[in-house]
């Protein structure tokens, strides 16, 4: 594997590592029946007691762009020679 291929997606399954260590979290309100965004939190620590849960929408929304951009790199890598020092 060459030297740009191993960077690159050292980089992704670092993006992918801090996604899950960090996930954003939501908050439903059981009585009114909607949800409130309360930002990214780690994935040990929740950030409310009760009734707090992860926004599952966008983490899989991110995992795909971090994948579609590491794809993109890698195509790009390949068409475009990068010396490997």
């Amino acid at each position: 594997m060459a030297k740009p291929t191993r960077i690159i997606c050292a980089l992704a399954f670092v993006a992918f590592a801090i996604m899950w260590l960090r996930p954003p979290w939501i908050y439903v309100y059981p009585s009114f029946g909607f949800q409130a965004h309360v930002g990214y939190h780690w994935i040990f620590d929740k950030p409310m007691p009760y009734g707090g849960r992860l926004d599952c929408t966008t983490l899989i929304i991110q995992h795909v762009l971090v994948a579609i951009a590491a794809t993109a790199l890698l195509l790009w890598s390949k068409r475009v020679r990068i010396p490997a020092n």
